[in-house]
């Protein structure tokens, strides 16, 4: 899967070793939502999508034939979006059982509980990055949160 930022949509791709990528399908999300990253769930076929623009999570299912659609779309953020703020990245707790939110201009990082068999997101709160324009990575050798700022500087989230 990739997002498209300027057309507003996730593309689905299969691989075949003697042709490389060829498109499935697409997922229009709404008009000026901008998706900007996505993350699976790795126990169910749920996709969730941050929006840069709209500062929402979408939350993307498999239907019985095998395409995705849209399922929901809720808020990136706890307490809501401010002017100037723009949703940068999403990562999943390696336990599954949150989603986590970077939310530039306010320099935020939101938390989300994972609810519903994995199929719906619920805001939790909002944490203080720390850092200016916040982006955020999962350590899987450290089993840790990162979140880097601009100019680039890393600190550990606790």
């Amino acid at each position: 899967m990739t997002t498209d930022l300027g057309f507003d949509l996730v593309r689905v791709w299969n691989y075949f070793p003697d042709t490389g990528l060829l498109k499935d399908h697409e997922v229009a999300l709404p008009m000026g939502s901008g998706p900007r990253h996505l993350v699976q769930h790795p126990s169910v076929d749920a996709v969730f999508v941050v929006t840069e623009y709209s500062i929402e999570v979408v939350v993307l299912l498999p239907g019985a034939d095998g395409r995705f659609a849209l399922h929901r779309r809720g808020p990136a953020a706890a307490g809501g979006a401010a002017d100037g703020d723009a949703a940068a990245e999403i990562a999943l707790s390696p336990d599954h059982r949150f989603v986590y939110t970077g939310i530039r201009g306010s320099n935020r990082i939101s938390v989300l509980a994972v609810e519903g068999s994995g199929t719906r997101l619920r805001p939790v709160a909002d944490v203080p990055s720390g850092g200016d324009w916040p982006a955020i990575t999962w350590s899987a050798t450290a089993g840790s949160m990162w979140r880097t700022s601009v100019p680039t500087k890393s600190q550990p989230l606790h």
